[in-house]
């Protein structure tokens, strides 16, 4: 990207996104509440025999600097463990 200032040493890293199944839950509310998303998305796989695998990630779907907090979209996925 012409312009762009590269990132100092050691702060981008590159890695790989597993690939699999995961379980998904959207969060919609300031990042302080998103432990009760979690909560419920633990709660659906333990009532489903869903065992969490070994990775968590959120996506952030919303720009902080735009929207409300109270309107923020977040994706928060559990990888699934592998049942073999």
């Amino acid at each position: 990207m012409a312009g762009a200032t590269p990132a100092p040493e050691g702060q981008v890293q590159a890695g790989l996104s597993p690939g699999g199944p995961v379980v998904r839950i959207v969060h919609v509310g300031p990042y302080t509440t998103t432990g009760e998303s979690y909560g419920l998305l633990e709660a659906y796989m333990a009532a489903h025999g869903v065992t969490q695998g070994a990775l968590s990630w959120e996506h952030y779907i919303s720009d902080p600097g735009v929207i409300p907090a109270d309107e923020l979209v977040t994706h928060i996925y559990y990888q699934v463990a592998d049942p073999g």
